[in-house]
């Protein structure tokens, strides 16, 4: 049986960049630092990867973790591109802030950036998408209306 969701993962260029954003914009706390040298056939069974090695931070939030990974055979990250957001798959993070203004400051400070202006949905909430300094999209959203609290 499902008990929740437990973390989202996020492979980035460089860890200790990632690290700091997400701990400085949506204060995340380092839960714990892991790394793994090829070979590994456990990471490389459960990765579905062959001769993996990777940094790897947990990151503990409110009500959920999140897991950054800098993969060191990551060749193909220069080539890479930012999704849009009405591609198949996983498209984006939604957090829950009380002040989206605040947030917004923080992770543009921290090399984020803006999609467009907050707006207020029916019923009051307010929801905007940005980027982190990687390129992925990120939801802040303020409970209200169509956003349901935690």
């Amino acid at each position: 049986m499902i008990i929740g969701l437990h973390h989202p993962g996020i492979v980035v260029p460089d860890l200790a960049k990632a690290i700091e954003f997400y701990c400085e914009v949506l204060e995340f706390k380092v839960f714990k630092k892991m790394e793994w040298q090829a070979p590994s056939p456990i990471m490389d069974q459960i990765t579905g990867l062959t001769h993996s090695s990777a940094k790897v931070c947990l990151l503990k939030g409110p009500n959920c973790y999140l897991e950054l990974f800098e993969f060191k055979s990551n060749s193909s990250a220069s080539s890479q591109t930012a999704y849009d957001a009405d591609k198949l798959g996983l498209r984006h993070l939604a957090f829950q802030v009380s002040d989206v203004a605040a947030v917004l400051s923080k992770l543009q400070a921290c090399g984020g950036q803006v999609m467009n202006q907050p707006a207020t949905v029916k019923g009051g909430g307010t929801g905007v998408y940005s980027r982190d300094p990687f390129g992925n999209l990120i939801e802040f959203t303020t409970a209200k209306g169509r956003f349901p609290s935690l």
